[in-house]
């Protein structure tokens, strides 16, 4: 009853709703209902009915529900419409930390996380398990476990914290799969770290040039985090753009296609990326990004589908490093 009051539209049939109510009150009373009692039902259909003829055709297609884009219900869930919360997956409650200082504040985080992460691998991390007596490889795995572990206490008590969604109460956050998205790319990425032999020349004055076999490494990584770091919010914004009719779709791939080909092409020049990664990996991190995967974030598929490609392509890589970042 509440719902048809919403939506007179979508009534029941008249038929139904007597047939209804009456086989409720003959179940409960045992009893055929009384003429009173067929009156009063008589009424409520009529005023069901003259409800609905208050709706033409065009305002019954503007009663629709958009899923996609709340804002544009005529009538959003909330606390006055508790029927329409009803379906949780469809229509999510409203975020609890999630104001629009905690989106600057998410975004901001994201850029200089991903592109400080190559460097803390690089100057921090090896230096940290030589301190502590394990391998870097042992580092890693260990933090891989510990952000599961972590993770999972996490879901268990349902907590959030400022700048996380709501949904995050349930699944495993963004934050999760960054870090531990990261962390792979360091650990099944290490082997190229010892796979290519020391290439070092000295010059007339006796400075040594050439690749260092840990530096290599960045090879990968470097273009790799950078593209999670820019490429995903600079597309969460976009789509906005596209959503509020301000961009069209197409334009929104292009702009992003052409960023993260200048990330690649200053990693060609400064780390020595292969030039032609240049062609493949940014059209798969935009793919990557762009479908929805329930329980999975687009930032462990932004970061997870490239790094297969580039472990694919490895064997073809060159084999020393005489690029500016290497001296």
């Amino acid at each position: 009853k509440q719902f048809s009051s919403i939506y007179p539209r979508l009534t029941i049939e008249s038929s139904s709703i007597v047939l209804t109510e009456y086989s409720i009150m003959a179940d409960e009373e045992m009893v055929p209902p009384s003429s009173a009692t067929s009156a009063k039902l008589t009424d409520k259909l009529v005023s069901e009915k003259n409800k609905a003829r208050k709706y033409s055709d065009d305002e019954k297609k503007s009663v629709a529900v958009d899923v996609n884009n709340p804002e544009n219900n005529p009538i959003n869930p909330g606390p006055s419409n508790p029927d329409l919360n009803t379906n949780t997956s469809a229509q999510p409650k409203n975020d609890e930390f999630y104001s629009a200082t905690a989106h600057r504040f998410r975004r901001i985080y994201h850029v200089i996380t991903f592109l400080c992460a190559p460097f803390i691998y690089l100057f921090v991390a090896k230096p940290f398990a030589d301190l502590i007596g394990v391998s870097l490889a042992k580092l890693i795995s260990i933090l891989i476990l510990l952000c599961i572990i972590v993770e999972l206490i996490r879901l268990r008590f349902k907590y959030i914290i400022f700048g996380m969604r709501e949904y995050e109460r349930h699944h495993f956050c963004a934050q999760f799969w960054g870090t531990i998205s990261t962390l792979i790319v360091w650990y099944l990425a290490f082997p190229r770290a010892y796979s290519i032999a020391p290439v070092i020349s000295v010059d007339g004055n006796g400075r040594s040039t050439g690749s260092e076999a840990l530096v290599c490494f960045g090879q990968i990584i470097i273009p790799l985090l950078w593209t999670l770091g820019i490429g995903d919010p600079l597309l969460g914004e976009l789509k906005g753009c596209v959503r509020r009719k301000q961009l069209h779709a197409y334009m929104m791939y292009i702009i992003a296609e052409l960023v993260l080909v200048v990330i690649w092409i200053l990693c060609v020049l400064w780390c020595g990326t292969p030039w032609w990664l240049v062609l493949l990996i940014p059209p798969i991190a935009i793919i990557a990004e762009k479908p929805s995967i329930p329980h999975i974030d687009d930032n462990g598929l932004m970061l997870l589908v490239p790094l297969l490609f580039c472990l694919v392509f490895e064997p073809w890589f060159a084999t020393s490093c005489h690029q500016v970042f290497y001296q």
